[in-house]
């Protein structure tokens, strides 16, 4: 794994790499640093943010990718492009940092945290109006739940007393009930477990939730 590699290649052995998690070589992991530092070109952006996501376990390089796709995000505002604004790869990488990385939300700062809430609320948005309430969908319901677990290091953010601050859990709720009247006379079944993704959701916004929201909703989301 060098420069001498095309920057095609690099991505195929980075992304198959990444997939040892922690356990990804430091070399790879150095390549990951260099591109979200702006150091380095690379043709598949997204592929690398997705990787490292599933890679980085150290402080200052959880912060490295929060402000990388930041950074992203607003420089996608700048050129107008909504239809890729906030691509699944990204999503992936958030959630993963969130979910698999030990204290990983103290490097997401509460102004972070609440720009991810937002565009990941708008994507969802996005998902709803075409009726799509598949796999990408309950991904951002599961990366808007984990988002939640700033509070742990953070307890004034999304403070459940008031609701501006968690306007964009309420208004996910509110997706999901148009998800449900969808999918009631469809898909009769899994229009129930979205209820009971909606329940434990709501009971996690007001700090009741269980665990058997998460095994529902990663089922949904295409992780079981």
């Amino acid at each position: 794994f060098s420069v001498s590699h095309s920057r095609d290649i690099r991505t195929k052995i980075m992304t198959r790499a990444s997939w040892l998690y922690t356990s990804t070589p430091e070399k790879i992991v150095d390549y990951m640093r260099k591109v979200l530092s702006g150091a380095l070109n690379a043709k598949w952006w997204n592929y690398v943010v997705e990787a490292a996501g599933r890679s980085f376990n150290k402080s200052e390089d959880f912060q490295l990718l929060f402000n990388a796709i930041t950074a992203d995000i607003k420089q996608r505002e700048k050129e107008n492009n909504t239809q890729t604004l906030f691509p699944i790869q990204i999503q992936r990488a958030i959630c993963c940092s969130l979910i698999f990385r030990k204290d990983s939300e103290k490097s997401l700062d509460y102004q972070t945290a609440k720009f991810f809430a937002k565009h990941a609320l708008r994507r969802l948005k996005q998902e709803e109006r075409k009726d799509n309430f598949k796999q990408a969908y309950f991904q951002l319901i599961r990366l808007l739940l984990y988002l939640l677990r700033c509070r742990r290091s953070n307890p004034s953010c999304f403070d459940h007393n008031d609701k501006s601050e968690i306007k964009p859990f309420i208004k996910a709720i509110e997706s999901m009930r148009k998800a449900i009247s969808h999918l009631r006379y469809r898909q009769a079944a899994r229009a129930q477990k979205v209820q009971q993704i909606l329940d434990g959701f709501e009971k996690y916004l007001y700090y009741e939730g269980s665990e058997e929201t998460l095994i529902e909703l990663n089922e949904l989301a295409g992780e079981t």
